[in-house]
């Protein structure tokens, strides 16, 4: 099981070293989109601290379902799910492996994207600690309902334009929570026991098993 998860992790993470879509397509345009919100409250500088994670993980969410759709019509249009599937690699071993690559491709948007939060927004990081693990475990939420529904949105049934309509009422609660975290660390009052954090970990934990579990099922719709 851990081969193959390795496996399928490093196919992935071949195809977006080689494609560079997260690099020269991904990172852009969230940054882009900092850069938007900063000129347009550029003169209410407290305003875009305040605003500052609620913006960040709002961009992280939208850059990470383009990531996430590619992924999936890659492998629908190539075959690969059925070439994985002769292999007799399990689902749930794809399902880990891709969401490792997606792990390692999401971190590298969430840092540049947080490099554009402080240079644009002047944003303050009390606690490293809060945030980091907070991200850690927003990013594997986010990362496993967005697999799940974005294997059933990649089929031709159903369609990629519904997949943030899909995803986007069961992730609010995580996005929320994190954006929560990471008030709480520049606000000076939030540690690794905060209860923002909390949240965010339990409904981490929840959508990774049921993803786990439901991803197999996904793939055959």
């Amino acid at each position: 099981m851990i081969g193959h998860i390795l496996a399928v992790a490093k196919k992935d993470i071949l195809i977006e070293y080689r494609s560079k879509v997260a690099l020269n397509e991904v990172v852009p345009f969230a940054l882009a989109v900092l850069l938007l919100f900063g000129f347009a409250l550029d003169t209410q500088a407290k305003v875009l601290v305040e605003i500052a994670p609620g913006v960040f993980w709002v961009v992280v969410l939208f850059s990470s379902l383009y990531l996430i759709s590619r992924s999936l019509r890659l492998e629908r249009d190539n075959g690969a799910i059925d070439g994985l599937a002769l292999l007799g690699i399990d689902p749930i071993a794809i399902f880990f492996g891709k969401l490792l690559a997606l792990f390692v491709a999401m971190t590298v948007l969430e840092v540049a994207a947080a490099a554009g939060i402080f240079v644009l927004f002047s944003a303050n990081l009390g606690s490293l600690l809060l945030v980091t693990v907070s991200a850690v475990a927003a990013t594997i939420g986010i990362g496993s309902v967005g697999l799940v529904y974005g294997a059933l949105a990649s089929s031709e049934q159903v369609g990629e334009s519904l997949l943030p309509l899909l995803v986007l009422p069961l992730l609010a609660p995580i996005v929320i929570a994190a954006t929560k975290c990471w008030s709480d660390a520049s606000g000076g009052h939030g540690g690794i026991y905060d209860p923002w954090l909390k949240l965010v970990v339990v409904f981490s934990v929840v959508f990774l098993a049921v993803g786990a579990v439901s991803f197999g099922a996904a793939l055959e719709d």
